[in-house]
């Protein structure tokens, strides 16, 4: 997940690149220390909901992606500050276990592709026009390798 990171901050797409390690012994204050530290915000004086709307103020008219990584137990995104109506916003999670999602709107069985496929999808959603690009190509080949083949991956991130 970090060169996936890393990848999206060569790409210089987003206001924000915010990254939380949630351990199991993260909770919603400690993810809201790390944001608010990395946002550049100071909240010393403020409670718990201060503090989420203080974040989701700063985030709403920005572009961001979020990654909370090491997640082990289900996190509730409005009460940290990230909200629906941050439109150019996006989390990636990176989970410990496969069950501690929670609540799902659907289960989707996804197959990987293959790597040229992989490539295809990636050029037809960026723009086989850039291509070319010097300042992409690099970073291209990482964004499909952190992807591992997945489709839904591919085209969240090649959209951005």
């Amino acid at each position: 997940m970090e060169n996936f990171h890393d990848a999206i901050g060569e790409s210089r797409q987003f206001d924000f690149i915010l990254w939380v390690t949630v351990n199991s012994g993260g909770n919603r204050t400690d993810i809201q220390e790390f944001l608010l530290k990395q946002l550049d915000l100071r909240a010393e004086d403020h409670n718990i909901d201060q503090r989420a709307d203080m974040i989701s103020e700063e985030l709403k008219a920005k572009s961001y992606v979020l990654f909370l990584d090491e997640v082990s137990m289900e996190i509730s995104l409005r009460d940290i500050g990230i909200h629906d109506e941050h439109k150019n916003g996006k989390v990636v999670f990176a989970w410990i276990f496969r069950n501690i999602y929670g609540q799902i709107d659907e289960e989707i069985n996804v197959q990987r592709l293959s790597s040229k496929d992989a490539q295809k999808l990636f050029w037809e959603t960026v723009g086989v026009q850039l291509k070319d690009c010097r300042d992409i190509k690099p970073v291209s080949r990482l964004i499909i390798n952190e992807c591992g083949g997945m489709a839904h991956m591919i085209k969240f991130i090649g959209s951005s």
